[in-house]
């Protein structure tokens, strides 16, 4: 087994690092008069077999990095900013790191970019960064500046309250633009219902890539004991179907710093789909084997019709009680499969006639024979997989002599997009009472023709 061993500079508070701040007195430092730097070795396993569990002394003090004077086992950083620098560049030669995390928060981003910008003027290496979401400052905003720091791959996220709604569109952003997000949780035992971050965490792994607790010290963390930290008792999309097989490998990890590791040598795109075996040990992509199926639905496999009635369900879209009735009767059901489980679907169904009604009187427009694209969900672990696109693309090929309309809601973006690839044209828009929204209604630019342009009045 081939393992590669990669060094990860930390730069920590005074606090040791194998002992985690409580997020309510975490404090940013600025200038860096109170930090510390430390060490840690780990194998990175570059033929996709699990990586050796790190050992528990593997965090070490590094050694002073001559001629610096600033960076010892008793002496801190100078609070001079130069200095700061000149310190963490030296270090990174002496240690021959090949990735360095900050693991404590700045209070001014004009200094952390300054600190960021001119190590990686002089040298090319893998960095993550602290950040803490506190009140009265927007979330998850980062200075358009930092992203033309092309090595910086990993952001930790200090949550003291997930149980407050915070705006996250800003994360989408950030992991479209290849940045790992990790986030440490706080954990309030009196609350009774599901705290909105939770859910938006352990919904979308796609953009909220891994995730702790910050009850639990990194100190005592083990490889086998993910199943016992603290949960809460909540809904999850997607829980309730077939689950894919093996586990996220950052859950193996079991560590931000050992995650940081592997973005030294795999993208943020390559290393989400990883999962671990947990039986046999070896790390495996999700979307390497994705076959397509575009079946009627009288042509299903058993239990098959059941499975997507909960995807659709899970994609939380649209209203649940006329999904088994219209799947049942749809002209034909696409879905993607890989490793046995189904990871996406989407149907082109025969409209109920009360809502063709209904949808004629809003648009001015004439729907009486068309087939409607819909029921598209994908599992958030094969999301910019390309799996909507492409079931899409198969469900109009095969629409044979009938045409074809989506209704979308005005704020589905990722929809919009899948769509627009597809060359598909928004028609008209409409307030959707049932969806309570402006929705518009979508057709695929070959079968609209001069007397379908018109807009409603």
């Amino acid at each position: 087994m081939k393992h590669i061993k990669k060094n990860i500079l930390l730069i920590h508070s005074k606090q040791p690092p194998e002992i985690d701040p409580p997020l309510d007195k975490f404090q940013p430092i600025f200038p860096p008069a109170t930090t510390q730097m430390s060490l840690i070795s780990h194998d990175v396993a570059m033929d996709h077999h699990l990586p050796d569990c790190p050992p528990e002394n593997s965090r070490k003090k590094i050694p002073e990095p001559s001629p610096t004077p600033y960076c010892t086992k008793k002496e801190d950083f100078h609070p001079d900013i130069d200095s700061f620098i000149n310190n963490i560049i030296q270090s990174i030669d002496a240690t021959r790191a090949d990735a360095l995390f900050f693991e404590m928060p700045f209070e001014s981003d004009d200094f952390l970019f300054r600190v960021l910008e001119a190590i990686h003027r002089k040298k090319n290496i893998t960095m993550g960064i602290t950040r803490v979401i506190r009140d009265g400052k927007p979330p998850f905003e980062l200075a358009e500046n930092f992203f033309t720091i092309s090595t910086l791959c990993m952001i930790q996220w200090q949550i003291p309250h997930p149980e407050k709604k915070l705006e996250t569109k800003a994360l989408w952003q950030l992991s479209k633009k290849g940045i790992w997000n990790h986030f440490i949780l706080g954990f309030n035992e009196n609350i009774s219902k599901t705290p909105p971050f939770f859910s938006f965490v352990l919904s979308n792994p796609n953009i909220a890539h891994s995730h702790e607790m910050a009850v639990i010290s990194r100190a005592t963390k083990k490889n086998d004991d993910f199943n016992a930290r603290p949960r809460l008792d909540m809904e999850i999309p997607y829980s309730d179907v077939e689950q894919l097989p093996g586990i996220p490998l950052w859950q193996a990890l079991n560590d931000p710093t050992r995650l940081l590791g592997y973005l030294t040598c795999y993208s943020r795109k390559e290393l989400f789909p990883m999962r671990v075996d947990t039986a046999c040990g070896t790390i495996f992509s999700l979307g390497k084997d994705i076959t397509f199926y575009f079946e009627k639905p009288e042509n299903l496999p058993p239990k098959y019709l059941d499975e997507i009635c909960k995807m659709v369900e899970a994609g939380g879209s649209v209203a649940t009680k006329w999904v088994r009735y219209n799947l049942e009767r749809a002209f034909l059901i696409a879905y993607a499969m890989e490793n046995g489980v189904i990871v996406g679907n989407s149907s082109l169904k025969r409209p109920r006639k009360p809502f063709i009604e209904r949808i004629n009187k809003i648009s001015n427009m004439d729907f009486t024979h068309f087939l409607e694209r819909g029921y598209t969900s994908v599992r958030p672990e094969y999301r910019a997989l390309g799996v909507g696109a492409k079931l899409l693309e198969g469900l109009t090929a095969r629409a044979e002599d009938h045409k074809i309309f989506s209704i979308i809601s005005e704020d589905n973006t990722a929809t919009q997009k899948i769509a627009i690839r597809n060359k598909t044209r928004k028609v008209v828009t409409y307030y959707s009472e049932q969806m309570g929204k402006p929705a518009g209604i979508w057709m695929p630019e070959q079968m609209i023709n001069s007397n379908m342009e018109k807009l409603h009045k």
